[in-house]
């Protein structure tokens, strides 16, 4: 019988979040972050949160790191004269996705069934949510993402799937400082092209 503690279940190889919880998703960026002891990423939504009292963005590179200056009170003998910390480095893993002329984000848009799943024997992180649009359109979405063991510089999103024929936007970024790179895909039941022209300009500026 598998455990549940705060509304997590456990079984002997997965975590399993079957509801989104605003007040325990900090946390649960933690407890779903993935990594390699090289590459390290927080269980973010790929899709995002607008609100960040909410969610903290996070990805860790082991050795990359700053330095600054420790000030003591009163020194003693072997006290460090630096101390190190990691630095959140550029967010890949950003993707904006659009159905009915309107973003799906957890905060704008209603969330009809969700499900998050670490399984520590695949090392993957699995999520499923299924969002309803303004206009009463379901879109159910699917994430993978796996950081690589056997290539420590390799991290992906294997899957991203709609279950229903309507035309989406998918919106790439890879966000750092001030810059954004963005590349567009626009995807139908008939098919799948690319463009670097955003079918949205006026809401990127």
């Amino acid at each position: 019988m598998n455990e549940v503690i705060n509304n997590l279940v456990l079984d002997e190889w997965k975590i399993i979040e079957d509801k989104f919880i605003w007040g325990n998703n900090l946390k649960n960026e933690t407890l779903f972050s993935i990594g390699n002891g090289y590459i390290g990423m927080r269980g973010n939504f790929e899709e995002g949160i607008y609100n960040k009292e909410f969610s903290i963005e996070g990805t860790y590179i082991n050795g990359f790191y700053e330095t600054h200056k420790i000030n003591y009170g009163e020194r003693a003998y072997a006290f460090p004269d630096t101390g190190q910390s990691m630095i959140n480095i550029i967010n890949s893993k950003a993707i904006k996705i659009f159905a009915d002329d309107e973003e799906l984000v957890v905060d704008n848009s209603k969330i009809i069934d969700y499900m998050r799943v670490l399984d520590f024997k695949e090392g993957t992180l699995k999520r499923t949510i299924i969002y309803e649009t303004k206009k009463g359109k379901r879109l159910s979405l699917e994430f993978e993402r796996l950081v690589s063991f056997t290539q420590k510089h390799l991290c992906i999103i294997t899957e991203i799937s709609q279950q229903n024929s309507s035309r989406i936007f998918i919106f790439t970024e890879i966000a750092f400082y001030c810059i954004i790179l963005k590349k567009w895909y626009s995807t139908s039941s008939i098919g799948c092209k690319n463009s670097y022209n955003s079918p949205y300009p006026q809401k990127f500026k």
